[in-house]
């Protein structure tokens, strides 16, 4: 008996049903043993989920530590040179040069009057800022091109390049000083371009737990939000440990150093769904020639097959059929141990091992990578111009954007909280070390959305069990778009309890936004547009978020400004509640669906009709 009747249907074989039914999860296998024995091996699975997330926490949304490290960054004194009062000095009579009235300073605090001029440095904090508003913009606009890169080259290739580029960045932080203030510039952009797509690579790793998927895609998204407390945890160091700036930002790079082997030799050269793919089906050709040759070790199959093992089988058959080789078999009286010798020809093996030597380690890595069965794939521009993913798009792009200008207009909403300094650090802080919790609360939602479909896999109606999965995300969808309401609602009010509740909202929504965006991808649209899909969102979304910079610059202008900006917010915020209510509505989303695989359906029958002409043209000369 073979694996796939032992299995009946493997969680990876849904996955080629994605591209013209759109099932975007395929059943589970009946005999778990079995089928936990083809796959990669649960320990090294443990281990590169383990791996991948700390890796995600730190380096994924390091910078959107940014308060953190623009703290340290001007204690450091870099582009201090900018600054008049650079070479301020303490005496008496500069004390009355102070407005007391205007400043926060202590006049009877000689320490704090000699950094006012550094602290207060609008050239250096606006090139800073710069260098920020650039990363954030690089993180999202070129995450389409690593989505692409990811079906091209593969996730090793990928991850690779992105380990290098954080490696880079983090080398180059740490020998920024105030003698080379330049470099901060292209440190702050590599650790932005390599935010988001880190994360889309990593969420690839969820289809080694199929029956768990959505839940693992936001986990990475949860330490994603998580990301930012890593500058908060140095600067509590900086400050209180006199832990030297170097030697932070240094180990950083060391740390993003020791990960570099789990990339090459750890993870898989395509995609991790094509390797277990490929593993159950090695697995399944295995079983039937050992049962075709009816041995012993039938009784014991191998943990892990790899392809030197099935080969072995294959030649031993081969020589069966020729009559070449005579199988080890046992003679039938039980105290004679004693076996028919093999006969093997050596000469013939070693000829046929040269030719399927395999290329040198870095050709292994880097060589392009040939997508099988590529005319049955569904095109892309089937989910693309769908309109569920346009309504999927506009939500995910106006979240986005009203996240941004939350964190850049928030030192305005504070201004006319309070003007207490002290407590404007205590909301920043507060808002910062918060942010940890999106470990436990991005994964609720992705746990939501797998219960829905496991659900879904035990309806026999092919079109009943993909409209459930599509409405799988209305709760989470819901539930995030509430949340930000409430964020929206809060900024109407100028008080400290209206802070702390929109920063818990705010926690909240950056913990479930992109986990349930990414995860709703996942679940609705073909697995192999996943990537694309995911990348080309986020891109889009950069270009949204462009938006927040004229309503901060609004909003500066005014109280009133700010009672229009948030009223602007609160109209397109109702309106991103169409998204969910969407979902609810099972006529709609099934007209959707029909309307998809008919298009779907479409495409693939005129690229079919295509080449059968081209491979039926006749030449004009051989008439």
């Amino acid at each position: 008996m073979t694996l796939a009747n032992n299995l009946h249907v493997s969680p990876y074989d849904g996955d080629e049903k994605d591209n013209v039914q759109l099932e975007s999860c395929p059943k589970t296998a009946t005999n778990n043993d079995e089928y936990q024995k083809a796959i990669t091996p649960r320990s090294m699975r443990y281990f590169i989920l383990i791996s991948t997330i700390i890796e995600s926490i730190i380096f994924s949304g390091l910078i959107f530590g940014w308060p953190a490290l623009f703290y340290m960054l001007k204690n450091e004194q870099i582009y201090s040179y900018l600054c008049p009062n650079n070479n301020y000095s303490v005496d008496d009579d500069d004390i009355d040069d102070f407005d007391i009235n205007q400043t926060t300073i202590n006049p009877n605090d000689k320490q704090q009057l000699q950094h006012y001029g550094r602290d207060n440095c609008i050239p250096q904090e606006n090139i800073l800022n710069m260098a920020f508003t650039i990363g954030i913009f690089s993180m999202g606009f070129t995450s389409f091109a690593w989505g692409f890169l990811l079906e091209s080259k593969g996730l090793r290739f990928v991850r690779i390049a992105l380990n290098l580029l954080i490696s880079v960045g983090c080398f180059l932080l740490s020998i920024t000083d105030s003698d080379t203030s330049i470099r901060i510039i292209p440190a702050i952009i590599i650790l932005g371009l390599v935010g988001v797509p880190l994360r889309i690579a990593n969420m690839q790793i969820a289809d080694f737990f199929p029956l768990k998927r959505s839940t693992i895609i936001t986990l990475f998204s949860g330490a994603f939000s998580a990301s930012p407390v890593i500058f908060v945890l140095i600067k509590y160091g900086y400050d209180n440990w006199s832990l030297s700036y170097f030697w932070a930002t240094f180990t950083l790079f060391l740390t993003s150093i020791t990960l570099l082997p789990l990339n090459t030799f750890c993870l898989p050269r395509l995609s991790v769904r094509t390797r277990e793919k490929t593993l159950l089906k090695r697995y399944d050709e295995y079983c039937a020639k050992i049962e075709a040759l009816d041995l012993e070790m039938n009784k014991g199959k191998p943990h892990f097959i790899n392809n030197k093992m099935l080969k072995t089988i294959t030649d031993q058959m081969n020589e069966q059929e020729s009559n070449k080789l005579l199988l080890q078999q046992p003679d039938n009286n039980a105290n004679n141990t004693t076996k028919t010798p093999i006969i093997v020809n050596f000469s013939q093996f070693q000829r046929e091992k040269e030719t399927v030597r395999k290329p040198n380690l870095l050709k292994r890595i880097f060589k392009p990578v040939k997508t099988a069965d590529n005319e049955n794939e569904l095109p892309l521009r089937v989910s693309l111009i769908s309109i569920s993913f346009l309504m999927h798009q506009l939500w995910f792009s106006w979240i986005n954007t009203y996240m941004v200008l939350y964190s850049g207009s928030m030192a305005l909403w504070l201004d006319r909280v309070t003007d207490d300094d002290r407590e404007k650090g205590q909301f920043t802080q507060t808002f910062g070390l918060v942010q940890v919790s999106a470990l436990i609360i991005a994964p609720i939602a992705g746990d939501v959305i797998d219960r829905i479909v496991r659900r879904a896999q035990h309806i026999q109606d092919a079109n009943g069990r993909r409209l459930m999965q599509a409405q799988s995300g209305f709760g989470p969808v819901l539930f995030t778009t509430l949340t930000l309401l409430g964020a929206v609602i809060c900024r109407f009010f100028d008080t400290s309890i209206a802070v702390y509740l929109s920063i818990a909202f705010i926690t909240i929504l950056r913990a479930l936004f992109i986990a349930v965006a990414s995860a709703y991808l996942r679940v609705r649209y073909p697995a192999n547009h996943f990537n694309r899909l995911n990348g080309i969102m986020c891109t889009i979304g950069a270009f949204f978020s462009l938006l927040q910079f004229p309503l901060f610059y609004f909003e500066s202008k005014s109280h009133l400004g700010a009672f229009q900006v948030n009223s602007v917010c609160a109209i397109l915020t109702v309106l991103c509640l169409l998204n969910p209510l969407s979902l609810r509505i099972g006529s709609i989303q099934k007209r959707l669906i029909d309307r998809e695989q008919c298009y779907g359906k479409y495409l693939m029958q005129n690229k079919s009709n295509t080449i059968n002409n081209n491979n039926h043209v006749v030449n004009p000369i051989d008439n």
